[in-house]
């Protein structure tokens, strides 16, 4: 059924919560952008033939009229995984202020290109605010100190009470200020 592929890759996405990335259905999208080729080529056959008949030709004008529903419904599904790939690209770009290792191997060309581009703006956003902390949480904390349980290893950290050395698998209870930058590049987990 035509629509089919295009919808299965709208349940695929779904399917992941959000701010994670599947794999890029590249196999997929080519499927859907050929099942969009075929589908115009046929409405315009349609067209060509009963173009002097299509008046009297009921039959001719609802598949033609059905084809162009089914190419528009498809195309509508390939933007929407598109933009919703780019839109969870762009958070995870900004909350940990890259692409990390094991998101890297899920995207397109074409969206790591995107995201190489999104990395430079956000640097020059970044170095033009110094004042402010773009990359901070825009949610007020409740409490000062949060309890954080160390993910990877990062040495000795100098905090506002002094050194505190951050071992994996360790916890600590420190100011939220201080470990704020470690939880949002997944050093740190903030344990609630």
């Amino acid at each position: 059924m035509y629509g089919d592929e295009g919808l299965k890759l709208i349940k695929q996405l779904k399917r992941t919560a959000a701010p994670h990335l599947p794999p890029y259905a590249s196999d997929s999208v080519r499927s859907v952008i050929a099942e969009i080729k075929y589908l115009h080529e046929s409405v315009q056959r349609i067209l060509t033939e009963k173009n002097a008949n299509i008046q009297d030709n009921q039959g001719s004008m609802t598949a033609g009229y059905m084809g162009h529903l089914a190419t528009k419904r498809n195309k509508r599904c390939l933007a929407a995984y598109h933009r919703e790939r780019l839109d969870r690209l762009a958070t995870i770009c900004w909350e940990v202020g890259g692409i990390p290792g094991e998101t890297k191997h899920v995207l397109s060309p074409s969206e790591t290109e995107f995201a190489a581009s999104y990395r430079e703006l956000m640097a020059f956003y970044k170095a033009e605010y110094l004042d402010i902390d773009l990359g901070s949480a825009l949610i007020p904390p409740k409490d000062v100190f949060v309890m954080v349980r160390v993910l990877k290893d990062c040495g000795e950290v100098q905090t506002e009470s002094g050194p505190v050395r951050l071992r994996k698998d360790s916890q600590h209870y420190l100011k939220r200020t201080d470990v704020e930058g470690f939880i949002t590049q997944g050093y740190l987990w903030h344990v609630e």
